[in-house]
This record gives C-alpha cells, sequence and structure tokens, in this order.
C-alpha cells in the first residue's frame, strides 16, 4: 500500500487529468483519449482512493460541471 503522502500526490495527479479530459470532451466536444482510456483513467482513480484508507473530498460536482456544458453550449448556440 502506498502511503499517505504517495497516495495524495497519485489523486491529485489523476483529479488533474480526468478535469482536464472532462472540459475537453464535455465542453469543447473534443476528446484527445478514447472512452476506454478514460475509464481506465478513473478506475485507477477509484482503486488509489479506495486503497489509501481516507475519504476525498472535492468542491466540484456534477451539477457545477452541467452548468458549465450549457453556459458553453449557450455561448456558441445561434437561436433564431
Amino acid at each position: 500500500m502506498e502511503d499517505a503522502e504517495e497516495a495524495k500526490r497519485r489523486i491529485e495527479q489523476l483529479r488533474v487529468k480526468i478535469t482536464e479530459h472532462d472540459r475537453r470532451y464535455h465542453l469543447e466536444a473534443a476528446p484527445i483519449i478514447s472512452d476506454q482510456e478514460y475509464d481506465r483513467l478513473f478506475q485507477d482513480g477509484v482503486s488509489t482512493i479506495s486503497g489509501s484508507g481516507f475519504a476525498v473530498t472535492t468542491r466540484r460536482s456534477d451539477t457545477t460541471r452541467g452548468v458549465q456544458a450549457v453556459d458553453a453550449f449557450n455561448a456558441d448556440a445561434e437561436f433564431g
């Protein structure tokens, strides 16, 4: 098992990567990895968190990301 500091570092790295891929996929509609690669990355994060022995919380929620996606869509949409 990783020590706590190593687990925190790894979780933060994965969070940054996943957030970037979420942005590219949901906001820009321009993914750079396959769905299968994303799923592996996400599962790696889940496994790392599960094995760390501590809870991880974040201020970013699905609702927040959803609002960003709608805002991005509305900025590009032409209603007429």
